[in-house]
């Protein structure tokens, strides 16, 4: 039949059936649904028309000639689609369940236990045909295996099949078990067969084999479940129960970079990133080509591709696309005027060259030069201006390979102005080729220049005090290296309080002098005369770049080391750093604190230690690391505990015996103009008490008052917060 032949027969029926002709719709009907092109949305649009007419008979009719037919014609999935979309239509009839059933039993015989399905459904007197077919639909939807969600429990459930006896559907929840009637059904939804939650507790085996060979579906399956976003320390405890913490780090190590690849996973820089599930997916070469698209600068987008290139090597196409568009960019930004920048030019010649010597066949060799394109730059600035190590490193080389005879002069010059980690890949390539004059060179201008070097001469003294390059470094006086480089130190903390970019190498000169054991340190002091120690001191105690705690270590390492530097002229008792006044009842306190900290806490911490090394490579190891940090701080603050308790002396009244304010005193004052009168005690750190007028004999307020007597006048504060007391008693305060 023609298309415009069924048009016209649909037309017809519907005309038929608007009209009420109910016998002549009927002979028509038989000759439309035995025609294998009239199709289910016609005969739909037909019944719809009928029902309209609120006439059940011949409904009931045309549906059991539809569904008779066609299921004995090889149609029953249309004829199960007709019933299905109909149902609400459908008169109650026995005679049109008894059919329905003989329907769904051929559309659906491989259903687990559709009969006793249709039993429960169709087969009860009670519950409307249009009712019963909803909930049989609903449960020949739910084949054993499949999840399912009762709002009624907190865990998803897995069916676990019929039970023909009950006529029930049995299902798992776990500990318990559950049988769901056509009534009880209602309430029930089908799961997610990725739902993450239901896997672990029903397909454990499933999520195994993921982790072995699909590591970034198991990934994803976390996050559709518990995210879309989370964090690392989450992300790992959802996936204990698949991953247990004695696997993780040999596991994570291999399956980072293989969910960094995923299209449907973000994750962020760092040991312990963040996870984000996407929206839509993204190819990784589609995101690597974005990320090169929007880099804020030439030194980045050179960093980016270097770092691309160390991941391909998985899909060799879509990488060739990729590492193309690389190319072509950066030959247009050669092209387009970037010789304006010649560190810009360096460094894309360098990439491009490493490109091409990584993928020939993608990258050509480039056609021009540096000197080329940057006559008149010059090459030492060019190179010093580089803060990335890798792609340092990649300029480097570039230039030994395209200035084979220069390039020992030009990273002798240019050492002084780098980072950290440039001079050392400068010194490493002129040690190796056999330049220690021109090393010690470097070494000798970085020495007489480090203001202005202060980030070489950093590199300069970890290398020096570390006996690196010894033949160059020979003539160096380590001394007077290390206090010139505390000096610099020193204006590197004060400008990176502006400059964040400063921030990192502040933390790198913290890590070196504030190593345990005194670190280079030692060496130096123990190779020192009392002058010079003098002079390592004054370049600690205000050093900008250190904290107070460095501060504090260095100064006591060079104090055991040089005591007779310390020997001081009889002092008043409140500027004796080498006791502390307190109360016994303070003193008690502290020394509880020692106690819990040396019994409790420090155990705690290495029992912590050794659980987090169990888990396997600890290079990757976030717990093993911060553990580590952990015992550091612990055994730092009980050493400080330990020397201060050490140097503790108990208060008696006869030391505030005398008519001025020291240690101990009780101060009776009044405040000038308006003659508040307070009384101030001034005890240990470990008495104070700020709302009780008590003050550590060492805070500024305290010291303010030191040595003052009855009549005197004691100003404390700066401008508007200036005040002034007039000392009316002094006694003992105990």
């Amino acid at each position: 039949m023609t298309q415009e032949s069924h048009d016209e027969q649909v037309t017809a029926l519907l005309a038929l059936a608007t009209a009420g002709q109910f016998d002549d719709l009927e002979a028509a009907w038989m000759g439309a649904v035995e025609d294998q092109t009239f199709a289910a949305d016609a005969a739909l649009a037909i019944l719809q028309a009928v029902a309209e007419r609120e006439t059940p008979k011949p409904l009931e009719s045309l549906v059991w000639l539809l569904v008779s037919t066609w299921t004995e014609g090889g149609r029953s999935a249309e004829a199960r689609a007709v019933v299905r979309r109909a149902a609400g239509l459908l008169p109650p009839s026995n005679v049109l369940r008894e059919e329905i059933a003989g329907l769904y039993r051929q559309a659906c015989g491989d259903a687990d236990g559709i009969g006793t399905l249709i039993d429960m459904t169709l087969g009860r007197d009670g519950l409307p045909l249009a009712t019963a077919l909803a909930r049989l639909e609903k449960l020949v939807a739910l084949p054993p295996g499949a999840f399912i969600v009762d709002p009624r429990r907190r865990h998803p459930g897995c069916v676990l099949g019929v039970d023909p006896q009950r006529k029930v559907l049995k299902v798992s929840f776990g500990e318990s078990e559950r049988g769901y009637d056509a009534v009880s059904i209602e309430n029930v939804e089908a799961g997610d067969p990725e739902d993450f939650r239901a896997l672990v507790a029903f397909g454990p085996e499933r999520l195994a084999d993921l982790a072995s060979d699909d590591v970034p579906e198991l990934a994803r399956l976390v996050l559709k479940a518990c995210g879309p976003e989370m964090k690392f320390r989450d992300f790992k405890a959802a996936l204990e129960p698949v991953i247990p913490a004695k696997a993780w780090s040999k596991w994570w190590s291999k399956a980072r970079d293989r969910v960094r690849r995923s299209p449907y996973i973000e994750v962020s820089g760092g040991t312990q990133p963040t996870f984000t599930l996407r929206a839509r997916a993204k190819s990784f070469e589609d995101r690597a080509r974005e990320t090169f698209d929007e880099a804020g600068s030439s030194a980045a987008r050179l960093a980016f591709v270097l770092a691309y290139l160390g991941e391909t090597g998985h899909h060799p196409d879509p990488e060739a696309q990729v590492l193309a568009h690389f190319a072509a960019s950066l030959a247009r930004r050669l092209d387009a005027g970037a010789q304006a920048d010649p560190a810009e030019v360096l460094g894309t010649l360098a990439v491009l060259a490493e490109m091409h010597r990584r993928h020939p066949d993608v990258v050509g060799r480039a056609e021009t030069d540096f000197r080329t394109l940057a006559p008149e730059a010059d090459l030492v600035t060019a190179i010093a201006s580089f803060r990335d190590a890798a792609l340092a490193r990649c300029v480097l080389s570039y230039v030994r390979e395209t200035a084979p005879d220069a390039w020992p002069q030009t990273f002798a010059e240019a050492l002084p102005a780098c980072q950290p980690d440039v001079c050392a890949s400068l010194a490493a390539a002129l040690s190796e080729a056999g330049h220690d004059d021109m090393l010690a060179q470097a070494a000798s201008e970085i020495m007489r220049r480090p203001d202005e070097c202060r980030a070489a001469i950093f590199w300069l003294w970890t290398a020096a005090t570390a006996d690196r390059f010894g033949r160059a470094f020979a003539d160096i006086d380590r001394t007077s290296l290390t206090i010139r480089f505390l000096l610099a130190a020193d204006k590197i903390g004060q400008d990176a309080r502006d400059d964040r970019g400063l921030r990192l190498l502040v933390a790198d000169i913290r890590s070196a002098v504030g190593a345990r054991g005194g670190g280079p340190l030692r060496a130096v002091l123990e190779a020192s005369d009392d002058a010079q120690a003098k002079d390592i001191r004054a370049a600690v105690e205000r050093n900008r770049a250190l904290t107070d705690a460095i501060r504090s270590r260095v100064l006591d390492l060079v104090r055991k080391i040089h005591p007779s530097h310390f020997a001081m002229p009889t002092v008043e008792l409140w500027e004796d750093e080498d006791v502390i006044y307190t109360t016994a009842v303070a003193l008690g306190r502290q020394e509880e604190a020692y106690g819990a900290l040396v019994t409790v806490q420090i155990p705690a911490n290495a029992q912590a230690i050794g659980d987090a090394a169990e888990l396997g490579d600890v290079s990757d190891n976030a717990e093993f690391m911060a553990a580590l940090e952990e015992r550091d701080r612990l055994a730092e603050r009980a050493a400080r505990m330990q020397a201060d308790i050490g140097k503790a002396k108990i208060l008696m009244a006869s030391l505030a015996a005398g008519d001025t304010v020291t240690v101990g005193s009780a101060v009776r004052a009044r405040r000038l103009p308006d003659g508040e009168e307070r009384t101030f005690r001034f005890f240990g750190p470990w008495d104070s008490d700020i709302e009780n007028h008590i003050y550590f004999y060492r805070a500024p307020l305290s010291l303010a008052f030191m040595g003052k007597k009855a009549g005197d006048v004691v100003t404390y504060g700066e401008r508007a917060n200036e005040q002034q007391w007039e000392i009316l008693e002094v006694g003992p305060g105990l």
